[in-house]
């Protein structure tokens, strides 16, 4: 993997896991531990598809095809969480998976940027 993805990956990590953290204290103080919980697990589910692009990329199978495959599993993978935790939680689960990805994409906007 070139170094300048493993940088992009990294740094996307680092932004979601502060979200992840930050998320977590605060709705834990504000007495809501369960949506705190829930909005980390979206986060953390969200940063695989990072390193699973990368390993995609390098399949004999289609990348679009490996694309809905791999969005669809991360976005079950956070449904699923989010009932577990409460009906309620499931839209703090897909809006973690969805800063995930916005953190991915702000990183390796960052470092195009920067070349």
């Amino acid at each position: 993997m070139p170094e300048e993805t493993r940088r992009t990956l990294r740094d996307s990590l680092w932004v979601s896991s502060s979200i992840a953290l930050g998320g977590l204290i605060v709705l834990t103080v504000l007495g809501q531990p369960r949506a705190g919980l829930a909005l980390a697990v979206g986060l953390a589910a969200g940063s695989l598809n990072g390193p699973w692009v990368a390993r995609s990329l390098k399949g004999e199978l289609g990348f679009a095809f490996l694309s809905m495959g791999r969005l669809a599993v991360l976005t079950a993978v956070g449904v699923a969480v989010g009932f577990v935790l409460g009906a309620g939680l499931v839209w703090l689960t897909v809006l973690g998976l969805a800063l995930a990805q916005l953190a991915l994409a702000g990183a390796a906007l960052r470092h195009l940027v920067a070349r």
